[in-house]
C-alpha cells in the first residue's frame, strides 16, 4: 500500500512538473492610451537554454511579435504577424514560404545581448509592420522583413515581453532596456531606460547582396528608356536639360516632382504648385541627381535604396529596400548664403 501511494504521488509530481514547465509568460508594459507607439526596442540576453524542445523569448504586441527561438539544436529568429498580411520586403536569406510568418536561421548566442526592434507606418488605408534584429558581431541591423496589413492602425499596442518554452525545457532571460517611441519622434522609457537608444538602422548588413539584386531590377527596368548615365548606383536621364544655370548641392530648390516605386505606385508628388527644399538636407539620391541638370530642366533617376532610405521603415508607402523612381523640373535653384 505504502509502494502504491509512492507510486501515485510521483506521478501526480511529474505531471505537475510537465505541466510547469510547458508554459508562456507575458509581461505587459503599459502604456497610456494617448500614446501612439511607432517604435518598440527591447535589449534581450538568453542566459540559459535547459532541455531540447522548443523555447522562444522576444516582444509583441497586438499585432506582431519577433522572438528569438531555439530547438533541438537549431536557432532562428522569427517574425510573426497576420495570416492575411501581405509580406512586401524581406532580408537576405529569410524564409517567407509559411502565411504569418517570416523565419530567418541564425545561431544566435547565449550571454549575447540581442537588440530587437517591431516599428509599424500607416495611412488612411494600411499598416507596415517590419522587424529587425541588430547584430553585434556584425555590428549592424538585419532586417527580418515587412508586412503589409490592410485597415488604418492605432500604432503599437500593448507592447510586451513574452518567453515560451515546451515540456522538459526552459529558458532563463534578462531584459537590460525596453524603450517605446512615439509617433511625434520622441522616446517613452518601459523598463529601465538610461539612455534613448540609436534605432535608424543605416547600417545594413545585407547591404552589398541588396545593392546588386536592385541594380538587377533598375537595368532591366529602364532597358528600353533609351542610355541612362549612371553616378555613384544612381541611374539617371536628362529628359531635357534646361537653359538655366546649373543646380548646386549648396542650393534651395523650387520643384515639381513625382515619386513612385518600381511597380508605378505613386507615393508623393506635387500637384499645382512646386516645392522648395535645402537640396543637401534631402536623400542622397537627389543630391546626386539634380546637379546634373540645370534651371528649367527635367531629370528622370532611378535611387536604389542604399541612396535612398534603405532598410528604415520611412512611411506606409515606402517598404525597406525600395528603389525609388522620381521625375523632376527644376523650375527654379536659389543659392544659399
Amino acid at each position: 500500500m505504502t509502494k502504491l501511494r509512492f507510486l501515485s504521488l510521483y506521478f501526480v509530481f511529474c505531471c505537475l512538473w510537465c505541466s510547469a514547465m510547458a508554459a508562456d509568460s507575458t509581461r505587459i508594459f503599459p502604456v497610456p492610451d494617448s500614446v501612439k507607439g511607432v517604435v518598440l526596442v527591447a535589449n534581450i540576453k538568453v542566459n540559459t537554454i535547459l532541455g531540447k524542445r522548443g523555447v522562444e523569448a522576444g516582444i509583441k504586441t497586438t499585432q506582431v511579435s519577433l522572438t528569438l527561438e531555439a530547438e533541438k539544436g537549431k536557432r532562428k529568429i522569427d517574425f510573426d504577424f497576420p495570416e492575411n498580411a501581405t509580406v512586401v520586403a524581406t532580408g537576405v536569406g529569410v524564409d517567407a514560404s509559411e502565411a504569418g510568418e517570416l523565419e530567418w536561421n541564425y545561431f544566435w548566442n547565449t550571454d549575447s545581448t540581442y537588440t530587437l526592434m517591431l516599428a509599424t507606418a500607416s495611412d488612411s488605408t494600411h499598416s507596415l509592420y517590419s522587424a529587425f534584429i541588430w547584430l553585434p558581431e556584425k555590428m549592424g541591423w538585419k532586417l527580418i522583413g515587412t508586412c503589409k496589413v490592410v485597415g488604418a492602425s492605432k500604432g503599437l499596442s500593448e507592447p510586451a515581453y513574452t518567453e515560451g518554452y515546451g515540456k522538459r525545457s526552459a529558458i532563463k532571460t534578462s531584459i537590460a532596456e525596453v524603450w517605446m517611441q512615439r509617433a511625434n519622434g520622441s522616446w517613452k522609457t518601459l523598463l529601465n531606460g538610461t539612455k534613448t537608444p540609436v534605432t535608424n538602422p543605416m547600417r545594413n548588413v545585407d547591404s552589398l547582396e541588396i545593392a546588386n539584386l536592385e541594380n538587377a531590377q533598375i537595368a532591366a527596368a529602364t532597358a528600353k528608356l533609351g542610355a541612362m548615365q549612371q553616378i555613384d548606383g544612381v541611374y539617371y536621364q536628362v529628359v531635357s536639360p534646361g537653359t538655366g544655370r546649373q543646380v548646386l548641392l549648396s542650393d534651395s530648390v523650387v520643384v515639381y516632382y513625382k515619386g513612385y516605386l518600381l511597380n508605378g505606385e505613386v507615393f508623393d508628388q506635387t500637384k499645382d504648385k512646386p516645392a522648395t527644399f535645402p537640396l543637401s538636407r534631402l536623400i542622397k539620391g537627389w543630391q546626386l541627381a539634380l546637379p546634373q541638370t540645370k534651371v528649367g530642366g527635367k531629370t528622370l533617376c532611378y535611387i536604389p535604396s542604399g541612396q535612398a532610405y534603405g532598410i528604415r521603415l520611412r512611411a506606409a508607402k515606402i517598404p525597406p529596400n525600395s528603389v525609388l523612381v522620381f521625375e523632376i523640373t527644376v523650375a527654379d535653384a536659389i543659392a544659399v548664403k
